[in-house]
């Protein structure tokens, strides 16, 4: 199911209804027009104009304003324009694109790409990751963007708040205990390492650019 949040809700799936008039439907666009608010929603999927329900399918979201927008369990492409926006993938290899605004992104479960835009981009990590769970964030800009680190799942990182220097290295592997979070220049890896220099294995987060300028003031832990 995905759910948009705008200036009111739009629910979808194969149990639920429009909320509002679908005033144009293609077997690759849908539009749903409530009041003065229109929602355009592009894929391949099935719709059926009799119930005025999604069937199946993957669909393209597109926002304006300050919106809220959640993913379904699968592979979802949600897009946002103008205004400050929170994007969330949930599971699935999702597809999140930032627009002029200053966006939050979090892909969730899965293989993300994420792409934060000309704004002021917050990418926010809160689901453990690994072999079936690291995303790659396209546009990384030290001077605008913040990596975000959910301390419930980094449990090294307790304190909350810009990320100790102590805590972060640029190399590519961590250099001594305190070693948790560590961003290879030469690949672009982003690795979280609960034992820093210790026996256990680090796992790699995310994939940015390489040769990026990267310090702990990059990063906040929530």
């Amino acid at each position: 199911m995905a759910t948009v949040t705008a200036h009111q809700p739009i629910d979808m799936d194969d149990a639920y209804f429009w909320y509002g008039t679908v005033v144009r439907a293609t077997a690759s666009m849908i539009q749903v027009r409530s009041g003065s608010l229109t929602q355009t929603y592009t894929g391949s999927f099935t719709y059926d104009t009799r119930l005025g329900t999604i069937k199946s399918g993957t669909m393209t979201y597109v926002l304006n304003g300050n919106d809220r927008m959640n993913g379904s369990s699968g592979g979802d492409v949600i897009k946002s324009y103008g205004g400050d926006d929170q994007l969330y993938g949930n599971g699935g290899n999702d597809v999140l694109k930032g627009g002029t605004g200053n966006d939050l992104l979090a892909g969730g479960a899965g293989m993300d790409r994420l792409t934060g835009g000309s704004g002021r981009g917050i990418f926010r990590f809160d689901t453990a990751p690994g072999s079936d769970n690291r995303d790659v964030i396209t546009d990384y800009v030290v001077a605008d963007d913040t990596i975000q680190l959910e301390n419930a799942i980094f449990t090294r990182l307790t304190k909350t708040g810009v990320l100790a220097a102590a805590n972060f290295r640029v190399g590519n592997k961590a250099a001594d205990a305190n070693d948790h979070v560590f961003y290879d220049k030469a690949t672009g890896g982003l690795f979280y390492d609960a034992d820093g220099s210790g026996s256990g294995a680090a796992v790699q987060i995310a994939l940015l650019g390489k040769g990026l300028a990267l310090t702990a003031a990059d990063f906040l832990v929530t």
